[in-house]
């Protein structure tokens, strides 16, 4: 079983990438290839799913996010492509739906319907809060464009495993120079090459 992988991703494909290790080249499936560039240095933590004629491995940028894609696997009916696919998502507003018990925001996650979106809210709520997920406010309806960017930006950069100061730093950075308008994956893919300059 494989559990960390690093080495220089060759490759990236909108849900995957190719890390090259020794000359071997892993195809790891990722929540978001985009922010992975050719080139760039990984050390990636890795969920291997084995079946009878399949061997996937899963690439995650920190043991928390990892330890996510894991528990929504507990959840019937969603596989390993689903969840890896739900993770697109910033895992702080995932945690957020769920802990306000938001059926109507977790149908609009890839796959998952209403009664999906109902046994996660039985299923995680608990398990969220015992690896120290948890959120006790509502998210706010009415936020500025740019403060709301900001914040999905630094819930996501915080279970990369990124510290606030630095993180906050690179995410104005990218939004000044990218505008609020951008879609999320550019702007975290531009804050994340800025963070790799501090």
């Amino acid at each position: 079983m494989i559990g960390r992988i690093r080495g220089e991703v060759i490759d990236v494909e909108p849900n995957s990438i190719v890390v090259d290790l020794q000359g071997l080249g892993y195809v790891l499936s990722v929540a978001m290839g985009g922010v992975y560039a050719v080139g760039e240095e990984v050390d990636l933590f890795v969920h291997t799913h084995v079946r009878e004629d399949t061997l996937q491995l899963f690439g995650f940028r920190s043991k928390v996010e990892r330890e996510v894609f894991n528990l929504l696997r507990t959840v019937p009916s969603i596989g390993p492509s689903k969840a890896i696919n739900i993770m697109a998502t910033p895992i702080g507003e995932i945690v957020q739906f769920v802990s306000d018990e938001d059926v109507k925001r977790l149908t609009k996650l890839p796959g998952i319907g209403k009664k999906t979106a109902e046994r996660m809210l039985v299923d995680l709520k608990d398990k969220f809060r015992a690896i120290g997920l948890e959120v006790s406010s509502s998210l706010p309806t009415k936020a500025e464009p740019e403060s709301q960017l900001l914040n999905d930006l630094l819930s996501a950069l915080k279970h990369l495993g990124y510290k606030p100061g630095s993180a906050g730093q690179a995410a104005k950075k990218a939004i000044q120079e990218l505008g609020d308008t951008e879609a999320f994956d550019a702007v975290l893919k531009r804050t994340l090459d800025y963070l790799r300059t501090l």
